[in-house]
């Protein structure tokens, strides 16, 4: 029992933890945030050094954000939903 609840716990306590809902993708864990596919300009997969992956997202109003992406969840459903859109991969 402790081990379910160690689990659902892990689950809902999750940092950078995304799905996709929809046509949004939603911040499961914490901080929560989400946003809709079709505002996705163009994204990119970043890993600096030893670091936590991110995702630099570019949206269609021109705004850009960084995901940190520890569980690469982002990145497979950028890459299933919104290939077209994915620039060159980058390392640091």
């Amino acid at each position: 029992m402790f081990e379910s609840f160690h689990r659902w716990l892990d689950r809902k306590l999750r940092v950078d933890a995304y799905e996709l809902r929809g046509d949004e993708i939603v911040a499961t864990g914490l901080p929560r945030r989400r946003f809709r596919l079709r505002d996705v300009r163009s994204w990119q997969s970043l890993y600096i050094g030893g670091g936590a992956p991110s995702v630099c997202v570019e949206f269609t109003d021109g705004r850009k954000a960084d995901f940190s992406d520890r569980y690469e969840q982002l990145f497979r459903i950028l890459h299933e939903t919104a290939r077209d859109r994915e620039l060159e991969f980058f390392t640091a």
